[in-house]
């Protein structure tokens, strides 16, 4: 005769513990691992979303200083109402070098003169020193050498046809205007191999 032998019920615990433990860990890696990859391009998108929210002629002292404050920016050596910058970096060197490639970082900074905001900026680039390819944005009240509202151009050199992109403006600028040339892609900061040139860094920029 054959004897069936059921599993206890301590038995059928002790395994679906050991089962919720390994999805637990599992779980809680690959949480660990997405924050560790995506932390550098969620900081920037939250550093880019506040200092641009600064109005430039508009924005005052406390203004600024309240933004610096929420994001960690570094202050000028002297910072009063009558004078005061400030800036930071955001990079993904923390990530390995065989997933990153060479590496972006993004940096922002602001500015202010007689109590308001009179500058603003943004760079984000691929690379460190002289051959680091770069997209900047840069707004003030008014650009002596620049009559128009806005200037965009575009750097080549003999071995990269995408080098350097720069936006300089007004805040006289319609907002869908400026907003265009604000969407930088945070992608660089933690797919794989990072992006390859200045085009990438800020795609709504014609290249010629």
């Amino acid at each position: 005769m054959d004897i069936l032998i059921k599993p206890t019920p301590y038995g059928n615990r002790k395994k679906v513990c050991q089962v919720t433990a390994i999805i637990i860990v599992f779980l809680a890696s690959s949480t660990a691992a997405s924050f560790y990859l995506f932390r550098p391009s969620m900081r920037a998108r939250s550093v880019l979303s506040q200092v641009s929210a600064l109005q430039v002629g508009k924005s005052g002292f406390l203004d600024a200083q309240h933004i610096a404050s929420q994001i960690g920016a570094t202050s000028s050596d002297f910072c009063s109402p009558a004078y005061c910058s400030w800036g930071i970096r955001i990079d993904n060197l923390a990530l390995p070098e065989q997933w990153r490639g060479p590496g972006a970082a993004f940096m922002a900074r602001f500015q202010v003169r007689n109590s308001l905001v009179t500058e603003q900026g943004f760079m984000f680039q691929i690379g460190d020193g002289e051959n680091a390819q770069t997209a900047e944005f840069d707004e003030q009240d008014n650009w002596p050498n620049f009559p128009k509202q806005f200037i965009v151009g575009t750097q080549t050199t003999d071995n990269n046809p995408h080098y350097r992109s720069f936006v300089k403006l007004t805040p006289a600028l319609p907002a869908d205007v400026r907003q265009r040339y604000l969407s930088f892609d945070f992608n660089c900061l933690w797919k794989y191999g990072g992006c390859k040139n200045a085009q990438e860094l800020l795609p709504t920029v014609e290249w010629k």
